[in-house]
Protein backbone atom coordinates (compact mmCIF):
# COMPACT_ATOMS: atom_id res chain seq x y z
CA UNK A 1 0.00 0.00 0.00
CA UNK A 2 2.62 2.40 0.71
CA UNK A 3 4.44 1.64 -2.72
CA UNK A 4 0.86 2.81 -4.34
CA UNK A 5 0.90 6.00 -2.03
CA UNK A 6 4.10 6.65 -3.55
CA UNK A 7 3.27 6.24 -7.04
CA UNK A 8 0.24 8.53 -6.43
CA UNK A 9 2.02 10.84 -4.72
CA UNK A 10 4.75 10.78 -7.65
CA UNK A 11 1.98 10.94 -10.59
CA UNK A 12 0.52 14.38 -8.76
CA UNK A 13 3.37 16.10 -8.08
CA UNK A 14 4.06 15.15 -11.71
CA UNK A 15 1.10 16.56 -13.01
CA UNK A 16 1.03 19.95 -10.93
CA UNK A 17 4.70 20.44 -12.17
CA UNK A 18 3.39 20.29 -15.47
CA UNK A 19 0.50 21.93 -15.12
CA UNK A 20 0.94 24.44 -12.83
CA UNK A 21 4.78 25.50 -13.35
CA UNK A 22 6.62 27.48 -16.30
CA UNK A 23 7.99 23.72 -16.97
CA UNK A 24 5.74 22.99 -19.40
CA UNK A 25 6.39 26.38 -21.66
CA UNK A 26 9.88 25.41 -21.36
CA UNK A 27 9.68 22.51 -22.91
CA UNK A 28 7.69 23.59 -25.48
CA UNK A 29 10.06 26.29 -25.98
CA UNK A 30 12.90 23.77 -26.71
CA UNK A 31 10.70 21.60 -28.54
CA UNK A 32 8.06 23.06 -30.47
CA UNK A 33 9.70 25.89 -32.60
CA UNK A 34 7.11 28.56 -32.93
CA UNK A 35 5.43 28.62 -36.81
CA UNK A 36 7.16 31.10 -39.29
CA UNK A 37 4.68 31.10 -41.82
CA UNK A 38 5.67 33.29 -44.74
CA UNK A 39 6.23 33.56 -48.88
CA UNK A 40 8.65 30.81 -49.55
CA UNK A 41 9.99 28.87 -52.39
CA UNK A 42 8.30 25.75 -51.92
CA UNK A 43 6.33 24.05 -48.99
CA UNK A 44 7.69 20.62 -48.32
CA UNK A 45 5.43 17.89 -46.33
CA UNK A 46 7.60 15.49 -44.47
CA UNK A 47 6.48 11.92 -44.17
CA UNK A 48 4.94 10.14 -41.17
CA UNK A 49 4.04 7.00 -42.51
CA UNK A 50 0.84 4.69 -44.42
CA UNK A 51 -1.79 2.81 -42.66
CA UNK A 52 -1.88 -1.30 -42.97
CA UNK A 53 -4.47 -0.97 -45.91
CA UNK A 54 -1.68 1.61 -47.78
CA UNK A 55 -3.84 4.69 -47.02
CA UNK A 56 -2.22 7.56 -45.38
CA UNK A 57 -2.33 7.20 -41.29
CA UNK A 58 -3.49 10.02 -39.24
CA UNK A 59 -0.13 12.01 -38.87
CA UNK A 60 0.28 11.52 -42.38
CA UNK A 61 -2.87 13.09 -43.34
CA UNK A 62 -3.04 15.66 -40.81
CA UNK A 63 0.57 16.67 -42.71
CA UNK A 64 -1.24 16.92 -46.08
CA UNK A 65 -4.14 18.64 -45.04
CA UNK A 66 -1.61 21.22 -43.56
CA UNK A 67 0.65 21.49 -46.24
CA UNK A 68 -2.27 21.76 -48.81
CA UNK A 69 -3.61 24.34 -46.58
CA UNK A 70 -0.37 26.68 -46.95
CA UNK A 71 -0.86 26.02 -50.80
CA UNK A 72 -4.13 27.09 -51.20
CA UNK A 73 -3.06 30.05 -48.81
CA UNK A 74 -0.95 31.13 -51.93
CA UNK A 75 2.14 30.91 -49.32
CA UNK A 76 4.53 29.05 -52.36
CA UNK A 77 4.13 27.58 -55.90
CA UNK A 78 5.81 23.90 -55.15
CA UNK A 79 4.23 21.27 -53.29
CA UNK A 80 6.35 18.76 -52.36
CA UNK A 81 5.55 15.38 -50.70
CA UNK A 82 7.95 13.15 -49.14
CA UNK A 83 7.82 9.30 -47.78
CA UNK A 84 9.11 6.40 -46.31
CA UNK A 85 9.47 2.94 -49.21
CA UNK A 86 6.00 1.65 -49.85
CA UNK A 87 4.42 -1.28 -48.46
CA UNK A 88 1.74 -1.65 -50.66
CA UNK A 89 1.97 -0.48 -53.91
CA UNK A 90 2.74 3.14 -53.93
CA UNK A 91 4.53 5.11 -51.28
CA UNK A 92 3.75 7.61 -48.95
CA UNK A 93 4.38 10.28 -51.63
CA UNK A 94 2.97 9.01 -54.14
CA UNK A 95 -0.21 8.58 -52.29
CA UNK A 96 -0.37 12.11 -51.58
CA UNK A 97 0.65 13.36 -55.07
CA UNK A 98 -2.75 11.40 -56.01
CA UNK A 99 -5.11 12.61 -53.35
CA UNK A 100 -3.76 16.26 -53.83
CA UNK A 101 -4.32 15.65 -57.95
CA UNK A 102 -7.60 14.43 -56.99
CA UNK A 103 -8.80 17.39 -55.26
CA UNK A 104 -8.01 20.33 -58.21
CA UNK A 105 -4.41 21.06 -57.13
CA UNK A 106 -2.36 21.34 -60.45
CA UNK A 107 -0.11 18.66 -61.20
CA UNK A 108 2.68 20.92 -62.87
CA UNK A 109 2.75 22.08 -58.88
CA UNK A 110 2.75 19.18 -57.59
CA UNK A 111 6.41 17.53 -56.47
CA UNK A 112 7.14 13.80 -55.59
CA UNK A 113 10.42 13.24 -53.71
CA UNK A 114 11.63 9.58 -53.68
CA UNK A 115 11.41 7.64 -50.78
CA UNK A 116 13.62 8.14 -47.72
CA UNK A 117 14.47 6.29 -44.37
CA UNK A 118 15.58 9.06 -42.53
CA UNK A 119 15.04 13.07 -42.23
CA UNK A 120 18.24 13.22 -43.36
CA UNK A 121 17.34 11.19 -46.44
CA UNK A 122 14.31 13.71 -46.74
CA UNK A 123 16.64 16.54 -46.98
CA UNK A 124 19.47 15.18 -49.23
CA UNK A 125 16.61 14.20 -51.73
CA UNK A 126 14.50 17.18 -51.75
CA UNK A 127 17.46 19.45 -52.23
CA UNK A 128 18.56 17.27 -55.54
CA UNK A 129 14.84 17.28 -56.63
CA UNK A 130 14.14 20.75 -56.17
CA UNK A 131 17.46 22.46 -57.19
CA UNK A 132 15.95 22.45 -61.05
CA UNK A 133 13.33 25.09 -59.62
CA UNK A 134 16.14 26.94 -57.75
CA UNK A 135 13.86 26.33 -54.80
CA UNK A 136 16.08 27.50 -51.79
CA UNK A 137 13.55 28.93 -48.62
CA UNK A 138 10.69 26.39 -48.11
CA UNK A 139 7.84 26.20 -45.63
CA UNK A 140 8.43 22.70 -44.27
CA UNK A 141 5.68 20.67 -42.21
CA UNK A 142 6.48 18.22 -40.28
CA UNK A 143 5.09 17.40 -36.36
CA UNK A 144 6.05 19.54 -34.02
CA UNK A 145 7.90 17.44 -31.85
CA UNK A 146 9.81 16.44 -35.19
CA UNK A 147 10.30 20.26 -35.91
CA UNK A 148 13.79 20.94 -34.19
CA UNK A 149 15.61 18.02 -35.56
CA UNK A 150 13.86 18.20 -39.34
CA UNK A 151 14.53 21.85 -39.46
CA UNK A 152 18.37 21.41 -38.65
CA UNK A 153 18.76 18.42 -40.57
CA UNK A 154 17.62 20.46 -43.78
CA UNK A 155 19.21 23.54 -42.99
CA UNK A 156 22.21 21.27 -43.01
CA UNK A 157 21.61 20.62 -46.83
CA UNK A 158 21.47 24.75 -47.80
CA UNK A 159 17.57 25.59 -47.45
CA UNK A 160 16.39 28.35 -45.61
CA UNK A 161 13.90 27.09 -43.16
CA UNK A 162 10.06 28.12 -42.54
CA UNK A 163 8.62 26.35 -39.37
CA UNK A 164 4.87 25.16 -40.42
CA UNK A 165 4.13 22.61 -37.33
CA UNK A 166 1.48 20.35 -37.38
CA UNK A 167 0.00 19.68 -34.06
CA UNK A 168 -0.03 15.89 -33.16
CA UNK A 169 -0.16 14.15 -30.04
CA UNK A 170 2.08 15.58 -27.47
CA UNK A 171 2.69 18.23 -29.45
CA UNK A 172 -0.33 19.42 -29.63
CA UNK A 173 -0.33 19.23 -25.86
CA UNK A 174 2.49 21.57 -25.50
CA UNK A 175 1.36 23.96 -28.24
CA UNK A 176 -2.00 23.95 -26.13
CA UNK A 177 -0.39 24.51 -22.82
CA UNK A 178 2.19 27.09 -24.21
CA UNK A 179 -0.88 29.41 -25.92
CA UNK A 180 -2.69 28.92 -22.84
CA UNK A 181 -0.10 29.77 -20.51
CA UNK A 182 -0.98 28.46 -17.24
CA UNK A 183 0.97 29.62 -13.99
CA UNK A 184 0.82 28.41 -10.44
CA UNK A 185 -1.60 30.89 -9.18
CA UNK A 186 -4.24 28.64 -11.28
CA UNK A 187 -3.94 26.02 -8.79
CA UNK A 188 -6.35 27.29 -5.85
CA UNK A 189 -9.10 28.00 -8.33
CA UNK A 190 -8.26 24.38 -9.60
CA UNK A 191 -8.09 22.85 -6.16
CA UNK A 192 -11.40 24.87 -5.28
CA UNK A 193 -13.30 23.28 -8.66
CA UNK A 194 -12.26 19.71 -7.32
CA UNK A 195 -13.14 19.56 -4.15
CA UNK A 196 -16.50 21.14 -4.90
CA UNK A 197 -17.01 19.07 -7.58
CA UNK A 198 -15.76 15.64 -5.15
CA UNK A 199 -18.04 17.12 -2.60
CA UNK A 200 -21.03 17.32 -5.15
CA UNK A 201 -20.43 14.00 -6.15
CA UNK A 202 -20.42 12.79 -2.65
CA UNK A 203 -24.06 14.04 -2.33
CA UNK A 204 -24.94 12.34 -5.28
CA UNK A 205 -23.76 9.07 -4.40
CA UNK A 206 -26.38 9.30 -1.60
CA UNK A 207 -28.91 10.57 -3.34
CA UNK A 208 -28.13 7.88 -6.03
CA UNK A 209 -28.28 5.31 -3.27
CA UNK A 210 -31.39 6.85 -1.77
CA UNK A 211 -32.90 6.33 -5.32
CA UNK A 212 -32.06 3.15 -5.88
CA UNK A 213 -33.15 1.81 -2.19
CA UNK A 214 -36.71 3.45 -2.78
CA UNK A 215 -36.75 1.94 -6.03
CA UNK A 216 -35.84 -1.63 -5.36
CA UNK A 217 -38.52 -1.31 -1.79
CA UNK A 218 -41.60 0.15 -4.85
CA UNK A 219 -40.59 -2.74 -6.78
CA UNK A 220 -41.16 -5.13 -4.21
CA UNK A 221 -43.87 -3.80 -2.80
CA UNK A 222 -46.16 -3.44 -6.09
CA UNK A 223 -45.24 -7.19 -6.83
CA UNK A 224 -42.93 -6.75 -9.53
CA UNK A 225 -39.92 -8.04 -7.71
CA UNK A 226 -36.76 -6.80 -5.94
CA UNK A 227 -34.36 -4.77 -7.65
CA UNK A 228 -30.85 -4.91 -6.07
CA UNK A 229 -28.59 -1.51 -6.00
CA UNK A 230 -25.85 -4.18 -6.96
CA UNK A 231 -26.69 -4.40 -10.01
CA UNK A 232 -25.20 -1.54 -10.82
CA UNK A 233 -21.80 -2.63 -8.21
CA UNK A 234 -20.34 0.06 -6.18
CA UNK A 235 -17.22 1.25 -8.55
CA UNK A 236 -20.11 2.17 -11.20
CA UNK A 237 -22.22 4.17 -8.78
CA UNK A 238 -19.74 6.14 -7.43
CA UNK A 239 -17.73 6.83 -11.24
CA UNK A 240 -21.57 7.66 -11.97
CA UNK A 241 -22.05 9.97 -9.08
CA UNK A 242 -18.40 11.64 -9.59
CA UNK A 243 -19.10 12.61 -13.20
CA UNK A 244 -22.83 13.66 -12.17
CA UNK A 245 -20.97 16.37 -9.21
CA UNK A 246 -18.32 17.45 -11.96
CA UNK A 247 -21.11 18.26 -14.56
CA UNK A 248 -23.26 20.32 -11.91
CA UNK A 249 -19.98 22.29 -11.02
CA UNK A 250 -19.50 22.92 -14.56
CA UNK A 251 -23.04 23.69 -15.08
CA UNK A 252 -23.23 26.25 -11.91
CA UNK A 253 -19.81 27.88 -13.04
CA UNK A 254 -21.51 28.42 -16.54
CA UNK A 255 -24.90 30.34 -15.36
Amino acid sequence: MRAVRLVGAAVALAFVAVAFTPLTEALARRLVPAPALGAADAIIVLGAGLASDGSLNDPSLRRFVHGVRLYRRGLAPVLAFTGGPATQGRGEADVRAALAREIGLPAADIVVVPSARTTREEAVRARDDLAARGVRRILLVTGATHMTRAQAAFVRVGFTVQAAPVSEAAGAYLLTMRRRRLRLGHLPTALAFTVEAVGLGAIFFAVNIGIGVAVGIGSRTLGLGFLPLYLLGDWTLLGISLAQGLIFRRWLAER
